[in-house]
C-alpha cells in the first residue's frame, strides 16, 4: 500500500496511477481529500493509510505545478497547512488548492504582500538559498532512505513494531526446515498451540487428560516430551543424533539446542530438523487422536518422524566429506551422493 501512495504521488507512468488521478483524485490533494463512497477496498486502504506515509514523502519543487502549496510537505516548515491551519488560507487571497507555482516569479519566491504574522513567519523561517529550480518539473523525495526512491523494505520497517529477536530464533527458522514444522514448532515455542489446558483456561473444554498417556494433564511441558509417549518419541530421534543424555523439559530442550545446536554443521541442521519433525508429528498425531480417533504407537511414530527428517537430509547437495558426516549419513542410512558435489 505504501508503493501505491508513492506511486500516486511521484505520478508514476502507469495506467493504473493515471485512472486514480482522472477518477479519484479529480485535481484534488491526496492528503486532503475525502474517501469515496463507491471507493473499493483497496481505495479505501490507501487513504487509511495516507496520513502515516505523508510525513516519509517530500516534495522537491521545480517549477511548483504539481506541488500543492499548503497541503504538501514541500517547506523547510513542513505541510504548511499542518503547522498552522486553516489561519494559513484565510484572507490571504489564496486557495487551499493552490499549487506552489502561485508563488513563484522570474526563479523566486513571491509571497502576497499582507499583513499577516504567519505569511511572515513562512518567510522568515525559508532560507535564502531554498529556491525552486524553474526550468525542471517537481519531484518526489522518499525521506526513509538515503537514496530517495521508494523500498518496501524502508516502508516495512517504518511500519512494523520491532521487537527484541528470541534466542531460538535460528533453531526455527533455517532454510532447510519444512515450513509447516517451523510454524507450529513456533507456535509451540511459543506456548502458543490450543492444548488442552489453553482450552480450559477459556472455558472451552473440561477435561484436559493427555491422549496419550490417560493419566497427566495436557500441556506444552507434558506433550514436548514430559509424556511416557512423547518421551519415548523424542529419546529415539536423540540417539539417532548420537546425544548421550537423557530428555530435558521442554524449556530447557529449547535452551540446550540454542547453545549446542545453532550452528550450520550438518549435526546442527539434522538436529536441528529432528526437533522440528518430532514438534510438528506429535502435535499431529494428538490431533488424530482427537479428531479422527486413529493412532499410532511411540515407535511406528517415531519410525515416520525418522523417515520424514531422512528424507529432508536426501535432498541436502554440496555436503562436505569429514569423518563426523560420514558417520552422520550412516548412521541415518542416507545415500552417499549428498557429497557428490564436494570438490
Amino acid at each position: 500500500m505504501s508503493r501505491h501512495i508513492w506511486a500516486i504521488c511521484s505520478k508514476a507512468d502507469t495506467l493504473w496511477v493515471k485512472w486514480v488521478h482522472t477518477n479519484i483524485l479529480k485535481g484534488r490533494c491526496l492528503w486532503r481529500i475525502q474517501v469515496p463512497a463507491e471507493a473499493s477496498w483497496t481505495i479505501r486502504k490507501l487513504f487509511k493509510l495516507r496520513d502515516i506515509v505523508q510525513t516519509w514523502i517530500t516534495a522537491r519543487v521545480g517549477n511548483g505545478e504539481s506541488v500543492f502549496l499548503w497541503l504538501y510537505n514541500w517547506h523547510p516548515l513542513g505541510p504548511l497547512f499542518t503547522k498552522f491551519g486553516e489561519a494559513v488560507v484565510q484572507n490571504r487571497g489564496i486557495s487551499l488548492l493552490a499549487k506552489v507555482s502561485f508563488i513563484i516569479h522570474q526563479g523566486v519566491w513571491k509571497w502576497p504582500r499582507v499583513r499577516s504574522p504567519t505569511i511572515q513567519n513562512i518567510i522568515e523561517h525559508t532560507p535564502t538559498t531554498f529556491l525552486p529550480s524553474v526550468d525542471s518539473l517537481d519531484s518526489f523525495v522518499w525521506n526513509l532512505n538515503g537514496s530517495g526512491v521508494f523500498t518496501t523494505k524502508s516502508a516495512w520497517n517504518a511500519l512494523r513494531l520491532v521487537r527484541p529477536g528470541v534466542m531460538w530464533a535460528k533453531i526455527v527458522w533455517f532454510s532447510h526446515n519444512v515450513p509447516r514444522w517451523a510454524f507450529i514448532e513456533w507456535l509451540a515455542f511459543w506456548g502458543r498451540l490450543s492444548t488442552k489446558d489453553r482450552l480450559r483456561s477459556w472455558d472451552l473444554l473440561g477435561d484436559t487428560t493427555c491422549c496419550f498417556c490417560d493419566a497427566q494433564n495436557e500441556s506444552h511441558e507434558h506433550l514436548f516430551f514430559a509424556c511416557p509417549f512423547s518421551h519415548q518419541v523424542w529419546s529415539h530421534l536423540l540417539e539417532m543424533n548420537n546425544i548421550d543424555r537423557g530428555v530435558l523439559a521442554f524449556t530447557d530442550e529449547i535452551a540446550w539446542a540454542c547453545n549446542h545446536k545453532a550452528g550450520p554443521s550438518l549435526a546442527h541442521l539434522v538436529f536441528r530438523l529432528s526437533l522440528a519433525a518430532s514438534v510438528y508429528w506429535i502435535w499431529r498425531e494428538r490431533n488424530f487422536r482427537i479428531f479422527q480417533h486413529q493412532r499410532k504407537d511411540a515407535r511406528g511414530l517415531s519410525s515416520q518422524i525418522e523417515e520424514e527428517v531422512r528424507a529432508c537430509f536426501v535432498s541436502f547437495q554440496g555436503v562436505k566429506k569429514t569423518v563426523v558426516n560420514s558417520r552422520i549419513v550412516q548412521k541415518w542410512r542416507v545415500p552417499a551422493r549428498i557429497f557428490a558435489l564436494c570438490s
